[in-house]
């Protein structure tokens, strides 16, 4: 199934239904690769504006049945989260910082986010092999977003890329390469890891997936993908202050070959997509 992360609570685009609402905006997704699978989310709670400073994670079966929830204090402006090893990782936007908790809820350790940055806006983080990927705008280099890698086991900081579009979120990695949305240019592209590897100080040559024409009303954020297709959130351009207040939002599905454009889903009133699961 296709869940998608709204200021309304979790969607499920296969059935066409909210799994889970009136929890607070929820934010970051992320799943257990175990035979019995959990999925995790992240809710900004007490605010349905978007601008909570709590941050609640639920965790719900593979019926999407809720099984458990807890608080994570301290941790502000939750954006997203990701399940590495036993631990769930969750970005504190806010302070830039990341939290590290188990499946329970107990704080194992809070790791610095982006080194000597204090204006740092982290945004997505995804495991790749060993390594957390974290995207990140707003800070020392003109606000072009920038790709990270974090090594959970050494808390080191490795910047990948300083040039990936602007206001940049979500990361794939399939057909050999890191997909991404450019958010406020409407348009998904990919680069190779040996680029990053061996040139992060350079301008990376992007090979653009597919623009999706919206006239610029549409900030692109969400990215998943199954066998045979790409799905990219797309929601309405508006104030951190009404953005969450009920414009519709909704899906893009493409061929994740050709990036052909095959169907555009509406969410009515779902406030902002902010990210998408295959679960």
């Amino acid at each position: 199934m296709i869940l998608v992360s709204t200021s309304r609570g979790i969607y499920n685009l296969t059935s066409k239904e909210y799994a889970h609402e009136n929890e607070g905006v929820c934010f970051g997704l992320a799943k257990t690769k175990k035979t019995n699978k959990t999925l995790f989310a992240a809710f900004r709670i007490g605010s349905h504006s978007g601008l909570s400073h709590d941050t609640r994670i639920c965790s719900f079966d593979e019926s999407l049945n809720l099984k458990n929830k807890f608080d994570i204090k301290g941790c502000e402006d939750v954006h997203g989260i990701e399940v590495f090893e036993d631990s769930i990782y969750i970005l504190s936007t806010k302070t830039n910082r990341i939290y590290q908790t188990n499946f329970q809820g107990e704080v194992l350790q809070v790791h610095e986010g982006i080194p000597n940055c204090e204006k740092s806006h982290m945004n997505t983080i995804k495991r790749h092999n060993d390594r957390l990927l974290i995207i990140s705008h707003r800070d020392s280099f003109d606000a072009q977003s920038c790709l990270y890698e974090f090594n959970p086991h050494t808390q080191e900081m490795l910047c990948l890329s300083r040039f990936l579009g602007d206001h940049s979120h979500s990361i794939l990695y399939f057909q050999d390469r890191f997909w991404i949305c450019d958010s406020l240019n409407g348009r998904v592209f990919s680069v190779s890891k040996e680029h990053h590897v061996k040139n992060p100080d350079t301008s990376p040559q992007l090979e653009t997936l597919n623009h999706i024409e919206t006239e610029a009303i549409y900030l692109l954020r969400g990215l998943a993908t199954d066998e045979d297709f790409l799905y990219v959130g797309a929601s309405a351009k508006a104030s951190t202050a009404e953005r969450h207040k009920g414009c519709d939002g909704g899906v893009v599905k493409m061929n994740k070959q050709t990036g052909e454009v095959l169907e555009e889903i509406v969410i009515p009133e779902c406030g902002q997509v902010n990210e998408i699961l295959c679960y």
